[in-house]
């Protein structure tokens, strides 16, 4: 196993911070038993559950006498309410509790970002393979963890995109292939549009789409920048949907608001080849740093080329590259 010491120690700096802020801030949160009665009362009171002893000694990992003990503690200080008898007691939060919530998602907040939040908003899917779904959540977080998708813009060069994807992919241990054609988007008003289509060509454009073709099972489309851009600001970042290659096409997909995704080869940019070939050695750069800022593959090194890739991913070779900078705007589909 190798271990991602940059990473990690940024991740114990955040479960420190926020350790830190709850025993400042939230009554009896020192004790284990004090911190998970807390979280648990939160959970019940969001969900509209009832708040008793017995659901509470069934999740907790704590005995019914901790766990009386803290209830007690939390009624005195006035954060709870104690309704019923005491056979059928249940337990309220009281407004005070309930700021003390309130702050404490906010410092939730200030120190992660919600992963699943992320995704439903800028990552589709129709992935039947539950590996290959996890494997694409995964590349999706740490594309975007780098800031290849929307800090740089590599999402609007595909040709460079689907390299990154096929070269990280196989770090991971799956086989892959870049692939080329074109996307068709039938939208809710039944218009098609097209991405990197022989006749939606902008001035200065290339014709032509690449995407990602994983273990021969899932197509990895990470290159939709320029669907952004010219079709609709909210589309998403990543789609990912099962290979099916049936005639002209390789998959298609379901997307909302009552819209159909469908990647065809009926018609290939013959600049397809010379596209590839331009961004090969950068993709290998980047993919090198990849493996090595993640701990994956054979770009995996020891804790100072680990501690030096994040700034390398993200700066020096991503940052200036002419090959980039070449492309930002216009840029092929």
């Amino acid at each position: 196993m190798t271990l991602q010491f940059g990473r990690i120690a940024s991740h114990m700096e955040g479960v420190a911070e926020v350790r830190r802020w709850l025993t400042a801030n939230i009554p009896f949160t020192e004790s284990t038993a004090g911190h998970d009665l807390f979280v648990k009362i939160g959970q019940y009171f969001l969900a509209g559950a009832p708040i008793d002893l017995n659901s509470l000694r069934r999740e907790l990992p704590h005995t019914e006498k901790e766990i009386r003990i803290q209830l007690l503690k939390m009624m005195r200080a006035g954060l709870l309410q104690a309704q019923g008898s005491e056979t059928q007691r249940r337990w309220v939060p009281t407004p005070r509790y309930l700021e003390l919530l309130k702050a404490y998602t906010e410092e939730l907040d200030h120190v992660y970002a919600v992963r699943s939040n992320l995704r439903q908003q800028q990552l589709r899917m129709a992935v039947p393979d539950a590996e290959l779904a996890s494997f694409v959540e995964l590349l999706f977080d740490h594309f975007h963890d780098l800031g290849w998708l929307y800090l740089h813009n590599f999402g609007s060069i595909c040709f460079l995109m689907a390299s990154l994807v096929q070269n990280v992919a196989r770090l991971h241990g799956f086989r892959a292939r870049a692939a080329s054609g074109y996307v068709d988007v039938l939208g809710s008003d039944q218009r098609i549009y097209q991405l990197g289509g022989k006749t939606h060509v902008g001035p200065g454009q290339i014709a032509g789409h690449a995407y990602c073709v994983v273990e021969e099972k899932i197509i990895v489309d990470f290159g939709l920048g320029n669907m952004r851009r010219a079709y609709r600001r909210d589309f998403p970042w990543g789609l990912a949907c099962a290979y099916q290659p049936e005639g002209a096409i390789d998959g298609r997909m379901a997307l909302p608001p009552g819209e159909h995704a469908m990647w065809k080869t009926d018609w290939c940019s013959p600049d397809t080849a010379s596209e590839f070939a331009k961004f090969d050695l950068l993709a290998q750069q980047m993919s090198a740093q990849y493996g090595t800022y993640f701990g994956v593959g054979q770009a995996a090194g020891g804790a100072a080329s680990r501690q030096h890739a994040v700034a390398a991913a993200v700066t020096h070779v991503l940052g200036d590259h002419p090959q980039v900078a070449a492309h930002r705007s216009p840029v092929p589909g």
